[in-house]
């Protein structure tokens, strides 16, 4: 009996600690699922870290490249908007010297009247150096100068700072001067008005503008007297400073 009874407390204690060992060896093998379980989580949330950076870089390169894009738009907008201003003062700048030229046809008080071109030419600015040298030398003093170009003349208007308004200069291309041309009053003939109204009387002259022309060729001025008569329409006469009829190629 004895025996028995310690083979049965023997088989209990071995069984006791075959369930012993049991429960650690599951206990072991909960740990290690844990532990396996805890590195996946580690990894799922590596990955999330990884993706999160991915994203945060993929965003701030989305962010810059649009960066570049609005700083190259702003630029592109920059430009045309440079350009516009440029075009728009070379317009202005072309409308001003079109207000230039068309001031002194306008102001020229008929000095290109009957002539072949009678709004005296085109405008210019690129004059020819013996040209531009001989008006400077010429006419030292001159201000508000506006070229114009007419049947292979230059002709410069200004202002002649002489009391007498605007002049017209005339060169040929080679700088010889042909001759020039101001506007003056009827007072500013020679002489006595009363001799002068006895001459238009006597010519049948009524005169509307009177251009002096001063020419190297000739050793005084010479007058063209526009004149318009009923029945006769315009006519152009030239006088000396005597008041003698002469030719002159105008």
């Amino acid at each position: 009996m004895l025996f028995i009874a310690l083979a049965i407390a023997v088989t209990g204690i071995a069984q006791g600690n075959g369930k012993n060992k049991g429960k650690e060896k599951m206990k072991h093998k909960a740990d290690k699922e844990r532990k396996f379980k805890d590195k996946d989580k580690d990894k799922d949330k590596d990955h999330d870290d990884d993706r999160d950076r991915d994203r945060d870089h993929d965003n701030d390169n989305r962010k810059d490249k649009n960066k570049d894009k609005d700083k190259d738009h702003d630029d592109d907008r920059d430009k045309d908007r440079d350009y516009d201003n440029d075009n728009q003062k070379n317009k202005n700048k072309n409308k001003n010297k079109d207000k230039d030229y068309d001031d002194n046809d306008n102001n020229d008080d008929g000095i290109w009247d009957g002539t072949k071109k009678s709004r005296g030419g085109k405008y210019s600015k690129n004059q020819p150096e013996n040209v531009r040298s001989s008006f400077l030398r010429d006419y030292p003093n001159a201000r508000n100068v506006v070229w114009s170009k007419s049947r292979g003349y230059w002709a410069a208007t200004f202002n002649n700072g002489l009391g007498l308004g605007k002049s017209t200069v005339v060169y040929h291309a080679n700088g010889e001067r042909r001759d020039t041309r101001t506007t003056i009053r009827r007072n500013g003939l020679p002489g006595a008005s009363s001799d002068w109204d006895k001459i238009f009387a006597r010519d049948n002259v009524n005169p509307l503008n009177i251009i002096q022309i001063q020419t190297p060729s000739l050793a005084s001025e010479i007058f063209r007297i526009t004149s318009r008569t009923q029945g006769s329409g315009t006519q152009y006469f030239f006088y000396n400073r005597n008041g003698q009829l002469v030719q002159y190629d105008y």
